[in-house]
């Protein structure tokens, strides 16, 4: 007797340790209902097409390839890496079920970004900001190209993730490049661009293109302390031209190009 009420016991227990901490394997659904999305069908923009599928203004943002939640839909207002609602039963001592919901860990993050220069204020799982530690930023996390990225950045993710690669894209064309390094005594001097003259020598300047347009702004007004002209007018005039052109102006302008140039 003794011992068949010790292995209903054992049995119960093992039981309870089995429903309690399963190891069975889980087939990964975790993106399954961004994928399965229905996207609206978009009318390409050719020469000839009916007025009316025009657009009334220009989008701000490029289209997001998964659109917008249906299951979950506030996954759309932050930054949820693919996360949604669970369903399933809470199962008491009696193993009588009951229907129940899970949300996701959802916390407020003031998250700093080195490209923007300012906090973006957003909702974050926990799970995503462990994430983005790791990432080092929340910069390098938006603009990772995995596709499972992509699919958990939603709408507010991925418009985050334009706005950081135009920055990054407008930082790179303004800032200068170095073709080539001089050494000079026991310093190293940046060499951006290189030029004939109209003598027939090459000289090889070392400012960006910022620091041309204040030379030649300065050496067309005559005296950079009296201007003849605002900057504002200067620039929409010479604003749009090349490197080449602006040293060009300099050299026919009698500027003193050693004074940039090595």
């Amino acid at each position: 007797m003794i011992s068949s009420t010790s292995s209903k016991v054992s049995s119960y227990v093992a039981g309870m340790a089995k429903r309690a901490f399963s190891t069975t394997s889980v087939t990964p659904k975790e993106f399954a209902h961004i994928t399965v999305r229905k996207q609206k069908k978009l009318v390409p923009l050719e020469v000839g097409i009916p007025r009316s599928f025009l657009p009334k203004q220009k989008p701000l943002y490029p289209e997001y390839p998964y659109g917008k939640a249906v299951l979950f839909k506030q996954s759309d207002r932050g930054l949820y890496g693919g996360q949604t609602i669970q369903f399933g039963n809470q199962i008491s001592e009696f193993r009588n079920k009951s229907r129940r919901t899970w949300l996701p860990n959802i916390n407020r993050h003031k998250l700093w970004s080195e490209t923007l220069r300012r906090d973006i204020n957003i909702k974050t799982t926990s799970r995503v900001l462990r994430t983005i530690t790791k990432e080092g930023g929340i910069d390098r996390y938006l603009t990772k190209d995995k596709p499972s990225r992509i699919k958990g950045l939603g709408i507010t993710g991925w418009r985050l993730r334009y706005k950081v690669l135009s920055k990054q894209e407008a930082q790179d064309k303004a800032s200068p490049k170095i073709i080539e390094e001089v050494q000079s005594a026991d310093k190293t001097i940046p060499v951006f661009f290189k030029h004939t003259t109209a003598s027939g020598s090459e000289v090889k300047i070392t400012v960006g293109r910022r620091k041309l347009l204040q030379y030649l702004f300065n050496v067309l007004n005559g005296n950079k302390d009296e201007k003849a002209q605002s900057f504002r007018v200067f620039i929409s005039a010479y604003g749009s031209k090349s490197s080449e052109e602006i040293i060009s102006l300099l050299d026919q302008n009698s500027f003193d190009l050693s004074k940039i140039s090595v």
